[in-house]
């Protein structure tokens, strides 16, 4: 009999010899093709006609094994449009699907009446006067105007930052002025008050002559400097009466005559400023973040013409007319000390003999300090050692988890069921072990996300990320810290492709984030001219004497996988912080996902695999639900109603998604086709997600058919040749066909046994569970009182209740309704 306890994955390594041209990249039989494409880019030689390379892959058995695409290796479903095409894509027309039905739906249930948010801060840093910032949240359809609220006792301006589909308010940022002793705990509550008319941003008096001399510099290979300033009023982005923050972008040039005869790089700062605080706050990301175009028609417009991966000697952030200048994680990010330049220009170099990849960028925040001459010596005084917080123990004010809980905003579905016991511990030790990680750190460290994005054990994915969650379990804030930087590092990925905006009808696919960079196919028929600069002429040979090549072409930053796209941290972290740059990164991710997830022409035109399409799907939500931008939800129900619906096997008593073909790793003899019950956890995630945002009824359809396919997978009483008796246990690959005819599931028992994947009910298995609890949750499933007990039922065998402490604190469980709880 299996005990049920949690393994770790054993490991399946496969040799794959890639036989490589300049022109094609051969997938071998048994390889499926983005795994393919995913092995080929982060292996093949940077030496472009490199005649062998030998791969070795190494996977668990078990959630990071991708589905075999039913569409044969290296065919994509599609032309590879970069190497001899004969025509571009066709036109598609975007659908337009109306309003969103106000709601509410499920999953999640309305709060009853009163609700009382409660915001928790702690300053564990000196006595300081600040303005606070605190997200607070609120039940589908109760706040319609946030005006008439406020933080009780205080002056409250409000940012909305996200909303219900009937428009009520979602997520509000709070923000307040206070004085606050060292070492303080505080506790608010949101109140009803008299609405308030809105009120234009003032500047404080010490910026009433204009902002502090701001900027950026590089230097090239050649030793020659580039600079750019903030110029004008750039465009603002968010305001209140207490705040305001503004984007201002450059692009770095040298002295008339000097230099690579164009822009190195670019420069964009998002400048807060704030009515009651004597400073300014400045996020800086330096950039690689070209849109290009493969015929820019003479545009002036520097952002159309890609730059490539370049050596970056130096780079250094610039300021002038500030009485104090601190940076954000100085040590961690490897900012050194500043350096007076003439000009009266002060200089914090953050690069040295380093580079910066093509899609890349890399963030950081520093503090300008003015003295007030009009306060006196104990108001700057005070005002001085807040700038200093701000940078050594800034404010991470939270509301309840029995606020977020009743009103279901963490991440889109809700969920934070109670915390362990231990729950203090455990965040200690978790804050503590990603604090002394050394590695983490430095000029480009990955702050403890993993650099590739396609990872075994799906780390990277889920409803809501750990970080928030736990902060939120075990009221310690410093977790927040953690999801910042994660979030943060998200800038290093290299996708980024500034002002983009990729229309349904768009010749691009983003597979490989730029469409094409040394060792990659040239898969886009539009390359947004780096085809002309990688595969033709590269004008800018001599200014690359740096760059990696293969998976550390930008530092070891991969840009997103279909399978584990995420967009989590970053979602998450603007739901808890309101950071302007964070929305236009969920911006970005929204086109990416539009130019990956092609409706036509490419391989994605046809089906993925079913967690492909799930997390797809939770992307789009999230990219909606953060920015408002319809597009994204015509995009997710077209993907829906044109691709979905025309591709899924909806004849097969198996009810799943996606059906693979001759995945070696099944066992299964040749030819064959099978599914991956597991991966329909991801389909309940993003699809319920969809449907509470979307309302369209076939996305719950779709649901229901997740269940359908773990009821047939299901095995019961079956005697293991290795394990046993096993009374319940769920496939981890369920056969559907063999030698072209219809098996049912448990055809090759006999011969290789139930594939389980790390056990019965184990392993990838686990990630079902809270789907399916919501599933059964749901109002909307009343009439389907059969589907209902099979959710309840499967769900329960998985989850092996009662819960244990583990089980509180796991990403799996925490959307587990409270109804189920034992």
């Amino acid at each position: 009999m299996i005990d049920g306890q949690r393994r770790p994955a054993p490991l399946c390594c496969k040799f794959v010899f890639l036989f490589w041209s300049p022109n094609s990249i051969n997938c071998p039989t048994g390889l499926n093709q983005p795994m393919c494409l995913l092995a080929s880019k982060r292996r093949l030689l940077a030496v472009r006609f490199a005649w062998l390379w030998l791969a070795v892959t190494c996977v668990a058995c078990s959630p990071a094994g991708t589905a075999s695409s039913s569409t044969p290796a290296g065919s994509g479903g599609g032309s590879d449009p970069g190497n001899g095409i004969s025509a571009p894509p066709p036109d598609v027309v975007e659908g337009n699907y109306g309003p969103i039905a106000p709601g509410p739906r499920g999953p999640g249930l309305l709060t009853a009446k009163p609700y009382d948010p409660v915001i928790e801060l702690q300053n564990l840093g000196t006595a300081r006067r600040q303005t606070i910032q605190a997200s607070v949240p609120f039940p589908w359809g109760r706040v319609q105007d946030i005006a008439a609220y406020a933080i009780q006792g205080q002056e409250t301006s409000w940012l909305v930052l996200q909303t219900w589909p009937d428009h009520s308010v979602r997520i509000a940022q709070a923000q307040w002025t206070e004085t606050l002793a060292a070492g303080s705990s505080h506790s608010y509550q949101v109140v009803a008050a008299a609405p308030t008319e809105p009120v234009a941003f003032v500047p404080h008096t010490v910026f009433a002559s204009g902002l502090p001399v701001i900027g950026a510099e590089v230097v090239d290979t050649f030793g020659v400097s580039y600079r750019a300033f903030v110029e004008g009023q750039g465009e603002t982005l968010q305001s209140t009466a207490m705040q305001r923050t503004r984007r201002m972008r450059g692009y770095l040039r040298a002295a008339q005559g000097q230099g690579i005869g164009r822009d190195y790089l670019t420069a964009t700062f998002y400048v807060t400023e704030f009515r009651d605080q004597p400073l300014v706050l400045v996020d800086w990301l330096l950039g690689n973040d070209y849109l290009g175009a493969d015929f820019p028609n003479g545009s002036s417009d520097p952002n159309r013409y890609a730059l490539g991966s370049v050596d970056v000697n130096a780079a250094s952030f610039l300021v002038s007319g500030a009485a104090l200048v601190l940076p954000y994680r100085k040590t961690q990010d490897a900012i050194q000390d500043p350096i007076l330049l003439n000009g009266a220009l002060t200089a914090f170099q953050v690069l040295q003999n380093d580079y910066l990849g093509d899609g890349q960028m890399r963030r950081y925040r520093f503090v300008l300090h003015r003295d007030d001459l009009s306060a006196s010596v104990g108001e700057n005084a005070l005002a001085r050692a807040t700038a200093a917080a701000m940078v050594e123990q800034p404010l991470r004010p939270m509301a309840t988890l029995s606020n977020w809980r009743s009103t279901h905003t963490l991440g889109l579905l809700g969920g934070g069921q109670n915390p362990a016991s231990n729950a203090v511990q455990r965040a200690d030790i978790e804050f503590n072990a990603w604090r002394d990680q050394t590695a983490f750190y430095g000029a480009f460290g990955n702050h403890g996300d993993p650099f590739t994005t396609g990872q075994t054990g799906t780390p990277r994915n889920g409803t809501v990320t750990p970080e928030l969650l736990h902060a939120v379990q075990s009221r310690d804030a410093r977790l927040l810290e953690i999801l910042e930087q994660k979030a943060w590092v998200q800038a290093c990925r290299p996708y980024h492709l500034h002002d983009l905006r990729v229309e349904q009808g768009n010749r691009l696919f983003l597979w490989d984030g730029v469409p094409v960079y040394p060792g990659s196919r040239d898969l886009s028929y539009e390359s947004l001219g780096r085809r002309a600069l990688v595969l033709r002429n590269d004008i800018y040979a001599a200014y690359r004497t740096r760059i990696q090549p293969g998976v550390f072409r930008s530092h070891g930053f991969e840009h997103f996988d279909v399978e584990h796209w995420s967009s989590d941290l970053v979602f998450d972290y603007y739901a808890i912080s309101g950071d302007a740059w964070a929305k236009d990164e969920m911006r970005q991710l929204g086109e990416c996902l539009r130019g990956l997830v092609r409706p036509a022409f490419y391989y994605t035109k046809d089906l993925l695999p079913a967690r492909g399409e799930g997390w797809i799907m939770q992307g789009l939500v999230q990219a909606f639900v953060a920015t408002g931008d319809l597009r994204y939800r015509n995009f997710a129900l077209d993907r829906l109603h044109n691709i979905v619906e025309r591709d899924r096997p909806r004849e097969h008593p198996s009810a799943a998604l996606y059906l693979g073909r001759d995945e070696v790793r099944t066992l299964f003899p040749m030819p064959h086709k099978y599914y991956s019950p597991w991966q329909h956890a991801a389909v309940l995630y993003g699809y319920l997600a969809a449907y509470k945002f979307f309302g369209d009824p076939m996305l719950l359809e779709r649901c229901k058919d997740a269940v359908r396919g773990v009821d047939y997978a299901w095995v019961r009483s079956y005697q293991d040749p290795n394990l046993g008796f096993v009374a319940n246990g769920l496939r981890y690959y369920a056969p559907v066909e063999y030698l072209g005819q219809s098996v049912l599931p448990s055809y090759f028992d006999s011969t290789l046994g139930a594939r389980w994947g790390d056990g019965p009910l184990v392993g990838a298995h686990q990630e079902l569970q809270g789907g399916l609890f919501l599933l059964a949750s749901m109002v909307e499933l009343s009439n389907s009182s059969g589907l209902r007990a099979l959710a309840e039922q499967y769900a329960t065998h998985l989850l092996r209740l009662p819960l244990d402490e583990n089980d509180h604190w796991d990403r799996w469980f925490c959307q587990m309704p409270p109804q189920y709880y034992r």
